[in-house]
């Protein structure tokens, strides 16, 4: 079809293709791409002319995409031929775009690869041109530093999103297409220069195996640069078999697809170079005919799968270690539920005997707290490995971080029956941070120290003041690191004896948890150890923040006067067991309390009782939270104090209930300590 400029204002919806970073990605088939890779190189050694329609169909079927193609600048009447075109689209084969006005224009002068979302609100003539485009993936190809084309896939619907791993299957067929393009139009001396420029190790053999051409790849993956016309069947000094057993050039999989007249696709060996290296590859040699079919050489690609191997194996070891964590995580969950499900029996047969019902509210309340715990850091490291973590960072004294470390972790230094010494600098240090994951990191460390310490330990915490900032050390007397484990300390999953892991209590993410927090905070963290049973010390490196006049901390007139008089609280949530329980905990408290178990009835009890404050859940059928504030919101003013209760969160949970018209967002359980802090903060300077 042919296709006439009409622009329109509409934007058009278009990205950096870097944002497929951001969209989960499927995993390499690096198998299917190396075979598409030799495949394309015997076309293009066969037939030139025809490779650009080979390689939209390798993009298709690399891709999965529902078309694919080819678009080539003609200069001379500033447009863009679709030269090959597969797929759903093929029917449009010879087909184009304007050069001014069009997605492939866009991609030239951005010089780089684009994403596209309806590209017809932009351009209006690719509506014609069906099925629609839902989404399409465009990169340049250049020819000499110039950029001639694009190559391109497209999804027709949305069933097909793209991902980085398309994005890298297109770059190499890019980089072919390039190859390919040139092939088409040059002499057979331009084509040996055009194997030069493929990503692939690629040589040529005449019939009798010596060595005819190779290209810079080939050498580089050698080592060595090949003597034409000296080297048999092979370019590399020694060959070896994955097991390490040597081959002789003679027995090679280039010989044998020569003499025998049969391709091999795909064998895996490893090239020895001069000096000493190896790199493992996979070769595909196959036989070159001419027009009589009579056997006049053969082609070998060869594709490094050193950093493939690698990562396999990098990737096996994190998947035990993930496995380890999961049985871990099981343990730990489980380890809680025991006493509390003894306790809620223990209760029951109690007959009200208040000495046995102190004791087990109080295994009941530390053990929630250790779940709490295990799923707050579970939380914290998923926020901040999707960079959801946000600082509320502050001017705040290091001693005041510490003293909440301290606090934090006091019950498991008590209980182990350890020593703690602190040696603090006499001046202040002032930090910029916030002081809540701050204190985290290193309430971490000495639960760290407490656990993996014999009992009746002595652990030290010190902080001592350097030339560019401030040293926080944590030292402990325990069971040690082994030198070979202290590279890897840090890394998820890790743990350096999953027994003593279980037997102690631990995820193997406590040390990854501290080490983003303090990277979050602008610092750095190292492990020293002197091997096992002999202890170990994590060093904490922070910046100090320039001296401020003024108090530091906030300001409790800010806050306004406590006042500890009941408040009228409604509790809205369809889990009736949490809105009555925690009713009960406020109506002790002395507070006015009425609940509603859904979002309508929560509404009603806004009109008729007049709260101070409401504490709703979001998740709730029928009418959900958000909706239940901005009703609130848009009948009430000023109206009580929003608070939203809930398991949601997230940052953008947090964000929506803002939006929502919501004061505060708690995330279940909550403490009743915070709730009754609010009530004498929030609620007094509201009043």
């Amino acid at each position: 079809m042919d296709v006439s400029l009409n622009p329109v204002d509409d934007q058009i919806s278009a990205i950096a293709a870097d944002e497929l970073a951001g969209r989960r990605s499927r995993p390499a088939d690096h198998a299917a791409e190396s075979a598409a890779l030799v495949a394309m190189a015997r076309e293009l050694a066969a037939s030139p002319q025809t490779i650009l329609a080979r390689l939209a169909e390798r993009a298709l079927d690399l891709c999965r995409a529902h078309s694919a193609g080819f678009s080539l600048l003609d200069d001379e009447r500033r447009r863009f031929e679709w030269t090959g075109v597969a797929g759903v689209w093929a029917q449009h084969l010879g087909g184009g775009t304007p050069r001014d006005f069009g997605p492939c224009g866009m991609v030239l002068e951005a010089e780089a690869p684009l994403l596209f979302w309806h590209p017809e609100r932009r351009f209006p003539y690719l509506a014609a041109t069906t099925p629609t485009i839902d989404e399409g993936l465009l990169l340049p190809f250049y020819v000499g530093g110039r950029a001639v084309g694009t190559i391109w896939i497209i999804s027709h619907d949305d069933t097909r999103r793209f991902d980085a791993e398309d994005l890298r299957v297109m770059t190499s067929l890019a980089t072919f297409a390039s190859a390919a393009y040139q092939a088409q139009r040059e002499s057979d001396h331009r084509y040996r220069e055009i194997l030069n420029s493929l990503p692939a190790a690629v040589y040529t053999t005449d019939a009798q195996g010596r060595v005819t051409h190779f290209n810079r790849a080939a050498a580089e993956i050698a080592g060595r640069t090949p003597q034409v016309g000296v080297d048999r069947w092979c370019v590399t000094w020694k060959l070896l078999r994955s097991d390490g057993q040597p081959i002789a050039h003679d027995d090679c999989a280039m010989a044998a697809a020569v003499l025998e007249g049969r391709s091999i696709h795909g064998t895996e060996v490893v090239i020895e170079r001069p000096d000493g290296s190896r790199v493992d590859v996979m070769a595909y040699p196959t036989p070159l005919r001419d027009a009589s079919g009579r056997i006049t050489g053969g082609i070998n690609v060869m594709v490094d799968v050193t950093d493939r191997k690698q990562l396999i194996a990098q990737l096996q070891a994190q998947d035990g270690r993930k496995d380890e964590f999961l049985a871990t995580l099981a343990h730990e969950l489980r380890n809680p539920l025991a006493p509390v499900a003894n306790c809620l029996q223990l209760m029951r047969r109690a007959g009200g005997n208040p000495s046995i019902l102190d004791n087990a509210r109080t295994i009941m309340e530390r053990q929630l707290a250790q779940m709490v715990r295990l799923v707050d850091d579970l939380l914290d490291l998923s926020r901040i490995t999707r960079n959801r973590l946000e600082l509320r960072k502050e001017r705040v004294p290091l001693s005041k971080i510490v003293d909440s470390a301290i606090e934090t972790s006091r019950p498991i230094i008590d209980q182990a029956a350890h020593a703690l010494d602190v040696a603090l600098p006499p001046a202040p240090v002032l930090v910029d941070a916030d002081p809540i994951r701050l204190a985290q990191a290193i309430a971490n460390l000495l639960n760290n120290a407490a656990k993996y310490s014999e009992p009746g330990r002595t652990i030290t915490l010190a902080a001592d003041l350097v030339d560019d900032g401030v040293l926080v050390r944590v030292r402990d007397q325990g069971i040690g690191i082994p030198r070979e484990k202290l590279a890897e300390i840090f890394e998820m999953f890790m743990q350096v004896d999953a027994s003593l892991e279980r037997a102690r209590g631990g995820l193997g993410i406590g040390l990854t948890l501290v080490r983003r927090l303090v990277e979050l905070h602008g610092g750095t963290i190292e492990a020293h150890s002197d091997g096992p049973g002999r202890g170990s010390e994590f060093i904490i490196r922070l910046p100090v923040a320039a001296p401020a006049s003024g108090r530091t901390g906030e300001d409790p007139a800010t806050l306004g006067e406590a006042r500890p008089e009941g408040r009228r609280v409604l509790v809205v949530d369809d889990n009736r067991d949490a809105a009555e329980s925690l009713a009960e905990i406020l109506r002790r408290l002395g507070h006015e309390v009425v609940t509603a178990y859904e979002g309508r009835e929560g509404l009603d009890r806004v009109a008729t009782f007049k709260p101070d404050i409401a504490l709703l859940d979001l998740g709730m059928p029928r009418m959900n939270g958000y909706e239940v504030a901005r009703t609130i919101r848009s009948r009430n003013s000023p109206g009580p104090l929003l608070v939203a209760v809930t398991g949601w969160g997230q940052e953008a949970d947090r964000l929506r209930s803002q939006e929502a018209g919501f004061d505060l967002h708690l995330v279940k359980p909550v403490d009743v300590s915070v709730l009754e802090e609010i009530f004498r903060t929030r609620v007094a300077v509201q009043g």
